[in-house]
């Protein structure tokens, strides 16, 4: 399981991909808007992606 924030780098798809080079399913669930500390991004969401 990784905790990820939407307007992160790499992106979304780019994320996914690398976390499917090591798992065959990964699901991704999305979280209301989430305020990083650093950022001033206030439309983040909170991304959980669970690779199994």
């Amino acid at each position: 399981m990784v905790s990820y924030r939407s307007d992160g780098i790499p992106s979304e798809s780019e994320l996914k991909e690398l976390i499917c080079q090591y798992k065959t399913n990964v699901k991704i669930k999305k979280y209301g808007n989430y305020k990083y500390a650093l950022s001033k991004n206030k439309k983040s969401e909170e991304l959980l992606f669970i690779g199994e």
